[in-house]
């Protein structure tokens, strides 16, 4: 068993497909297995057997495989992103991101026709911009104005319990003081919801 497994994996050669460039393209094991139940399930229905319809039925695995694993990739690497961000940021990381995956829909793509390989990648986008990045937009707004609402205690919170006690003696020396607040605040925080966050506040802050 042992000479027949060696002499299968240094004797044997590489399967391969022609593709409709007239290229010859090697299969991997999993590939091979899917091209030999397609020509079992056809033999079996009676059908004849069609070696370009396998290589396309192969292509079209190949290209849900490669996008199932820039969905996975994608999700691993936006988890790592650091939130909250400002909008243009997040954005610049998402489409970062999504070229990383282009590169491994390109990898993992077995047809290497750039016509398939940008059909395989809008199909992948076009997923991940209606269902996947809206999330992360909503995480990094929530993330954004949780930053606000403590950072509001800590640099707010101290310059109102002032007022009461009548600690500024002019008008010119409240509002020089709320100043250096607000900008310490803003320098504390960043993301999409600051603006609006300041702007619901009882000060009439711009």
């Amino acid at each position: 068993l042992n000479t027949f497994i060696q002499n299968v994996l240094t004797q044997t050669p590489i399967k391969s497909l022609p593709n409709n460039l007239g290229q010859s393209v090697e299969l991997t094991g999993p590939e091979f297995v899917e091209m030999l139940r397609d020509y079992v399930t056809k033999i079996n229905s009676g059908d004849s057997i069609s070696i370009p319809g396998t290589f396309s039925s192969i292509v079209s695995i190949s290209a849900e495989k490669s996008k199932t694993l820039a969905h996975q990739k994608y999700r691993e690497e936006m988890n790592r992103v650091s939130l909250p961000l400002d909008a243009a940021v997040l954005e610049n990381q998402h489409n970062t991101i999504l070229n990383s995956c282009k590169d491994l829909i390109r990898e993992k793509l077995i047809l290497r026709d750039p016509n398939k390989l940008n059909e395989t990648f809008d199909a992948f986008r076009t997923r991940i911009l209606a269902d996947v990045y809206p999330q992360y937009c909503t995480r990094n707004h929530q993330s954004s104005m949780e930053l606000c609402e403590t950072q509001w205690r800590n640099h707010f919170n101290p310059f109102e319990s002032q007022i009461p006690n009548r600690s500024f003696t002019d008008m010119t020396m409240f509002q020089n003081q709320l100043d250096r607040v607000i900008n310490s605040f803003k320098s504390a925080t960043r993301g999409p919801a600051v603006h609006n966050f300041l702007n619901n506040k009882s000060y009439a802050i711009q």
